[in-house]
């Protein structure tokens, strides 16, 4: 059963404040109810419970209910906060090409992002499949041991391995034979039968370690797999070019994984 403090992380991290989340999953708790009680019940102080209940009936959150003895908070059901987050996504991802030509209208200069640990891990990992819906071929090189061994990135090669099961899907690999021994990666892949996924290996010559790379749109991802991972994020349609040239040299040199 999910702790409720990993319930109201979750809630922050779709948008909504400390206090919202807490007053959010007190109104369920307790149904439609007055602010006295839902402070009571929430460990806010009243002034700021009926701010922050405002606040989530301004976002169409939550409504009032008014009798002759009272003012009645409550919420939407979580299921009704699930579709509204669902129609908020749909109303970016329309405005979304106009959103990146915006975003490309800057100087000519690359711009550099650095995330670490595993949020920021995620983020590049779920960018970087964006890309394979766009029918847009991803490129990968390095090592793949910290995610196949570590467990709390493992969930991204298998949710990797299922999105590339669809044959629009796009991606060229070329990893460390060495590595994937006693894995069933590449036989994952394999099964899949998605021509549009290839995967070679690095000749023995070239030692390649802690390090990862991924290549997409005009981007380039370079993950440093030390103890702690930190990834650089580089956006520059002439880096990626230029990395985009140093994979296909490589990719010529290397082996067949199948």
């Amino acid at each position: 059963m999910m702790a409720y403090m990993d319930i109201q992380s979750i809630l922050k991290s779709i948008g909504l404040t400390e206090k919202e989340a807490k007053i959010y999953l007190t109104c369920l708790e307790c149904g439609q109810d007055t602010v006295f009680n839902l402070a009571k019940n929430s460990g806010l102080k009243r002034p700021t419970a009926y701010f922050t209940l405002e606040k989530l009936k301004e976002r169409g959150l939550a409504s009032t209910h008014q009798t002759s003895k009272a003012i009645y908070y409550s919420v939407i059901s979580p299921a009704q906060l699930l579709v509204k987050l669902e129609k908020e996504k749909e109303k970016l991802s329309a405005a979304l090409p106009e959103l990146e030509k915006l975003y490309r209208q800057q100087p000519h200069k690359p711009l550099i992002k650095i995330f670490e640990g595993r949020e920021g891990v995620e983020l590049i990992y779920r960018e970087s499949g964006e890309y394979l819906k766009r029918n847009e071929e991803i490129l990968y090189f390095g090592s793949t041991i910290h995610f196949l061994d570590t467990p709390e990135y493992k969930h991204l090669l298998d949710l990797y391995v299922k999105e590339m099961k669809s044959k629009k899907h796009k991606a060229r690999e070329i990893l460390v034979r060495q590595e994937l021994e006693g894995s069933d990666y590449v036989e994952k892949i394999q099964r899949n039968k998605n021509a549009n996924h290839q995967i070679r290996y690095f000749p023995k010559r070239i030692k390649f370690s802690e390090t990862d790379n991924i290549v997409y749109g005009n981007k380039v991802a370079i993950f440093s797999l030390k103890k702690e991972v930190l990834v650089i994020l580089i956006e520059a349609e002439n880096i990626a070019d230029a990395y985009r040239n140093i994979f296909e040299m490589m990719w010529s040199q290397s082996d067949r994984a199948y």
